[in-house]
């Protein structure tokens, strides 16, 4: 038995719930066990990909220990009323019970189903990520990752996942779906192999992991799991297998034969406005007509932009505004620029401001495919 305030419950149980799903769970079920001695309670899951095991610090005054659906345990505690201290206890008649005040509370329906106890193996090298970086790849890279059921999956499986792999400069970083790209080099420390950890295990961690925490990343003997682990919690995630597909000609430079040059809110507005306007395939026209640049979405906006062409050559381009604002989202400079070697090559899109301030980030390149009009 434990007792535990209502708001803390609630956030809690959002978070590991959501890491669950986000985890894509065959058998949706949340383990919870309550150790007197240790006076902490544990929320944990088992995933064929990925298990988290959460842990925090509350009144516990009986062991307890059970199993609930993920569904179930959403809703009953959800439902609990605002500012009121909860008791998670066993009632007479051996139903789980989530009481507060006099008499009053809910039963919560749990499953019989053997916990199991997630025991991180042995490890041959652990890394520490710095504070955010790990919210970082989440909301940058895994984002490009192809879907775990996607053709570009099924093509190469290590295309679900963000890839990291030792340089001589830095941590190379990178992700496709194949009709997006992006690729970094980071300054920080990695392992001495290239492995991909699944888009799924970055969602899910980023639910439950604090954006300003370190977290530690340890390798295990057989180099196919990975521990990842915080001050509150610890996973094991595993690692996608195979070669990660080669993206170095996917991505030009500044130096290409066409290049574009924009401010990037700007820009990203108007590729936010065709999106919305454009219905379930909306296609993005961006060309020079005489002395000015627009941005059109065909028979429903002609939008004049604030653009420049700073090559010879004066191409325009055809995209989805879909990847172009990912690709916009993701650079947050001041100018960007657009760069592509001939009509419909895939564009790469780079910093085009020239200070080093930092937001200012000259090594992350961004590739998105063009589309037929």
């Amino acid at each position: 038995m434990f007792k535990i305030n209502v708001e803390r419950l609630q956030n809690e149980v959002s978070n590991i719930v959501t890491a669950a799903k986000r985890s894509r769970l065959q058998q949706s079920y949340i383990f919870v066990s309550a150790s007197k001695e240790k006076g902490t309670v544990s929320f944990s899951f088992s995933g064929e990909i990925l298990s988290v095991a959460k842990t925090i610090e509350t009144e516990v005054t009986e062991d307890l220990s059970f199993a609930t659906s993920v569904l179930e345990f959403q809703l009953k505690v959800s439902s609990l009323p605002d500012e009121v201290e909860i008791t998670v206890a066993l009632n007479p008649k051996g139903h789980l019970f989530l009481k507060w005040g006099n008499g009053s509370g809910i039963i919560l329906l749990t499953v019989d189903e053997e916990r199991i106890e997630l025991i991180p193996p042995e490890c041959i090298k652990s890394i520490s990520f710095p504070q955010g970086k790990w919210n970082y790849f989440t909301l940058n890279f895994a984002t490009f990752c192809a879907l775990p059921n996607s053709k570009a999956a099924e093509k190469s499986p290590t295309c679900a996942g963000v890839n990291f792999s030792k340089s001589e400069i830095g941590t190379v970083v990178q992700a496709t779906n194949s009709v997006k790209a992006i690729k970094s080099i980071e300054e920080m420390d990695w392992f001495d192999v290239s492995l991909t950890i699944p888009r799924d295990t970055f969602f899910a961690i980023t639910e439950i992991v604090p954006s300003n925490e370190i977290i530690t990343v340890s390798l295990d003997q057989t180099k196919t799991k990975i521990i990842i682990e915080g001050s509150s919690f610890f996973a094991i995630s595993r690692l996608l297998d195979g070669d990660f597909p080669n993206t170095d000609k996917l991505f030009c430079d500044k130096n290409s034969s066409i290049v574009w040059r924009a401010d990037r809110m700007e820009l990203l507005e108007t590729t936010r406005r065709v999106k919305k306007l454009g219905g379930q395939t909306p296609i993005m026209s961006v060309f020079k007509k005489d002395t000015k640049h627009y941005a059109v979405l065909k028979d429903i906006l002609t939008e004049k932009i604030g653009a420049v062409i700073d090559s010879d050559k004066e191409e325009g381009f055809v995209v989805n505004p879909n990847n172009l604002e990912a690709a916009l989202t993701v650079l947050r400079t001041e100018e960007v620029l657009l760069a592509f070697t001939q009509k419909s090559a895939p564009i790469t899109l780079l910093s085009g401001d020239d200070d080093e301030s930092e937001n200012n980030r000259s090594n992350l390149k961004v590739m998105i495919a063009q589309v037929k009009q």
